[in-house]
């Protein structure tokens, strides 16, 4: 037998408990196997989230208050663990994902201290939050610093901290990255996104930046809100789609999972409708200034998010039109970029239909055109437009949801409503 182990660090979301209805972290936990066919052990390490009882889970979902402790505790399975050969996979699941990524930093930052240096974790927690410019050469250079052969996140969230304007910038203080880029010690990176979530504070961190040339780094969007991608709700087919995604991602870096448990319990189904996850106490929230903000596929241009792609379960749900998501960047089908997953057997028609589709989406050359909403007619100008919808420039304020009314020599009167915004570019969906 090999002497040599798999070491599996899971992370899980705020509001989670693993006998309630299970995430991906929970499943991932529970589908692997003890000792892989190779014979090697792969021991597994599960934190249950921020929260365990209501009253944190409450404290930690709105504050973020609690993800020191998370970490920590896995560092320190880590570091009583770990032998030199050993792999590393590390997941996370929500706020967990937020963990996990931390995690990977803290072990760039200062390696893996002595056993009985562990009584200090809270001086070398602080050291990592220490922006790197700012720190001083330590002993914790000589450290060890494993490789992490995995980190796979489902829907990184928590960078922005409370969803409330007069809270933000605590929280921030508290569980903020200082960056979104990829740790040094990752070789393989892989995140799975939410195209359908809107709540203000459930923005994701996308990973953004350079790479190493050692580095593999892949983020996918599927269909779904949060938790659609996270797991946890009780129908599980959407988020079953991303779990088979990152076990694969896994199973061809060498961990091995119990396929007889997955076989039951993942279930991909890309039929099933998105859950609606922007609440009542979210529109409550709004009166507030947290506003409801759909995501950039594509994030910031500015920090350059690395490899971001489109799952073929959502090309090919946009293809056959029963599925059209309004992000930015996404305002038809015929803008979905290619991507070498795509479902084979659809291949050709959805390259036709992209086709026919583009050729359907006409240049409005910045023409002029009138907005009517209530007792407002205001200026501005037509980009471009399709018979679902256009995007438009204009130097007001529309609101994501805004119903409205937009006029011009190619469009007509067509009654409309803003489905998302970037700047002064905004994305109209047309009435059917």
């Amino acid at each position: 037998m090999n002497a040599a182990k798999r070491i599996v660090i899971c992370c899980d979301g705020t509001w989670n408990a693993p006998d309630e209805n299970p995430t991906n972290a929970v499943k991932m936990v529970r589908a692997i196997r003890p000792i892989a066919a190779d014979g090697k052990h792969q021991v597994v390490f599960y934190d249950q989230g921020l929260g365990i009882n209501p009253i944190s889970r409450l404290i930690a979902g709105t504050l973020g208050y609690g993800m020191k402790r998370n970490v920590l505790n896995a560092y320190r399975f880590i570091v009583h663990n770990y032998q030199p050969g050993d792999e590393v996979y590390v997941f996370g699941a929500s706020r967990g994902a937020h963990t996990a990524r931390a995690l990977t930093g803290l072990i760039d930052a200062v390696g893996l201290v002595a056993r009985e240096d562990l009584g200090k974790l809270s001086k070398i927690y602080r050291y990592y939050r220490t922006p790197e410019h700012k720190r001083t050469a330590t002993h914790y250079e000589g450290n060890i610093r494993p490789d992490i052969r995995m980190l796979g996140v489902f829907d990184s969230v928590g960078a922005r901290g409370a969803p409330l304007p007069l809270l933000n910038r605590l929280t921030r203080s508290w569980i903020g990255f200082y960056d979104t880029q990829i740790s040094p010690s990752v070789n393989n990176a892989f995140q799975a996104l939410a195209l359908d979530e809107r709540r203000h504070n459930y923005q994701p961190d996308l990973w953004a930046g350079s790479q190493l040339d050692k580095q593999h780094i892949e983020q996918c969007w599927f269909v779904g809100a949060h938790a659609d991608v996270t797991g946890g709700y009780e129908e599980s087919g959407l988020s079953d789609m991303p779990l088979q995604w990152m076990v694969n991602k896994a199973q061809a870096l060498g961990l091995d999972f119990d396929e007889h448990y997955l076989a039951h319990h993942c279930k991909p189904d890309l039929k099933m409708t998105a859950h609606n996850s922007y609440s009542w106490s979210y529109r409550m929230l709004e009166k507030l200034g947290a506003k409801p903000e759909l995501r950039q596929v594509y994030g910031d241009p500015q920090s350059s998010p690395i490899n971001v792609s489109l799952h073929a379960s959502v090309k090919q749900r946009m293809a056959e039109g029963t599925y059209m998501p309004g992000n930015p960047e996404l305002v038809s089908e015929s803008e979905v970029p290619q991507h070498e997953e795509a479902v084979a057997k659809s291949d050709v028609q959805n390259t036709r239909e992209a086709d026919r589709r583009a050729q359907e989406r006409f240049k409005g050359g910045h023409i002029q055109a009138m907005l009517h909403k209530d007792k407002m007619d205001a200026s501005c100008q037509l980009l471009d437009f399709s018979k679902e919808g256009a995007r438009i420039q204009y130097q007001g304020d529309l609101l994501v949801g805004d119903r409205l009314s937009l006029d011009s020599e190619l469009t007509g009167p067509t009654k409309a409503r803003c489905v998302w915004k970037n700047g002064a570019s905004y994305g109209l969906r047309f009435a059917a």
